[in-house]
């Protein structure tokens, strides 16, 4: 063992481990007061390993389907900009939180747990075979780039919360 992950650092890690049903996702959005969150209800992560000259890079890219399932804000979430502005929010959230975990895990533990190095030999065989023996001190170089595509689904399940007057509810 060469070390541990805080609660948001193993949160990242469930991504990778495809376990996203068990996750929670909440944002807030700029002005606003209050929490959205989201559970996933699908998703997946794409590991796809590219060797330019010297430089190994992993694309992640994460695809992920979620249900609002709280809503502490006075938004409208019926309304179409304000569901643009929280996909976008979760995709960052999201970005944020696979990066921290990848980037603990290639700069403080140097250990990789996630199988950059799995992937990378399924796709580059031969250059794997030469490197193989100093992944250690390759994965810490990995260039990572990570995509999150969100999609929200069923944002009408909770509305604005149902003991504010009408008036209050945001609609932008």
């Amino acid at each position: 063992m060469v070390g541990t992950l805080d609660k948001r650092e193993t949160r990242g890690l469930v991504w990778f481990k495809d376990e996203v049903k068990r996750s929670t996702l909440s944002i807030q959005l700029e002005g606003e007061e209050g929490d959205i969150t989201m559970t996933p209800t699908l998703g997946n992560i794409k590991f796809k390993p590219k060797i330019k000259g010297n430089q190994w890079i992993m694309n992640l890219d994460l695809a992920i389907q979620g249900d609002i399932v709280q809503n502490e804000t006075h938004l409208n979430l019926m309304n179409e900009e304000v569901l643009e502005k929280m996909k976008g929010k979760f995709e960052k959230a999201l970005q944020e939180r696979v990066a921290v975990t990848v980037e603990k895990l290639q700069q403080d533990y140097k250990a990789d747990v996630i199988g950059f190095g799995r992937r990378f030999h399924q796709k580059y065989p031969k250059q794997w075979k030469k490197l193989k023996a100093d992944w250690d001190e390759k994965f810490p170089e990995v260039e990572v780039k990570i995509h999150v595509d969100t999609k929200i689904r069923r944002p009408g399940y909770i509305g604005p919360p149902a003991a504010l007057p009408r008036d209050e509810v945001k609609q932008s």
